[in-house]
């Protein structure tokens, strides 16, 4: 639902988006994507920032350097500066104006506020991308659609120059934790399952491994 949700944005007929949507999930699911492009719709016409999409399903990142710890090929462990490379997936890049930059992440479950350093992630991400094709902006702001929510909401995160900066501060501090984690021992972090857990593709080898 996310991919068409985000696909019928960029197209004259959104109502084809919606068949081909339909074709793939069985009849009994059929009302409920109805139910979700029809609360999309009136998100997108009621946001009091609309964002004109760009393009969609889009994965990009940041690397960050810090001080952490590396194995060399002799098996030696030492403290040395680690790249910690964070990626995101965002539903919808677009802009709210020609020079603030927005992304936008659809919520189709039945969803609460974003989780910490989410909107973080996503503004340093798009933030460098765009520094690296030479375009400047002023800001990012960031768009989660909580879809389910009653009625429908955007829950807008902005950031300009100084809110980025704090933003990347606080990647900084989740980067150095990763690089203090053992290279050679799989035991670390310890296991915190959580909400964080039904997004990942790892979820259950890493329950079974850990319990």
């Amino acid at each position: 639902s996310h991919e068409a949700l985000a696909e019928a944005l960029l197209v004259q007929d959104p109502g084809v988006v919606f068949g081909e949507a339909c074709a793939k999930v069985p009849r009994s699911e059929v009302d409920e994507l109805q139910s979700l492009f029809d609360r999309h719709d009136r998100l997108w016409e009621s946001d009091p920032h609309p964002v004109t999409a760009h393009n969609t399903e889009y994965q990009f990142g940041v690397t960050l350097v810090v001080d952490g710890l590396m194995t060399d090929s002799h098996g030696v462990t030492r403290s040395k500066p680690v790249a910690v490379t964070m990626m995101c997936a965002t539903d919808v890049n677009g802009w709210e104006s020609d020079n603030v930059a927005a992304v936008v992440e659809h919520r189709t479950g039945v969803s609460s506020k974003a989780l910490d350093n989410e909107a973080d992630l996503y503004a340093a991400s798009a933030w460098a991308a765009l520094d690296q094709t030479g375009r400047k902006v002023d800001a990012v702001a960031v768009h989660f659609h909580h879809i389910r929510n009653d009625p429908p909401e955007c829950e807008r995160h902005f950031f300009g120059t100084d809110e980025l900066t704090k933003a990347i501060e606080r990647l900084q501090a989740i980067a150095a934790r990763v690089a203090a984690l053992h290279p050679n021992d799989a035991t670390e972090p310890p296991a915190t399952p959580g909400q964080w857990c039904e997004w990942c593709e790892w979820v259950h080898r890493c329950l079974q491994h850990r319990d």
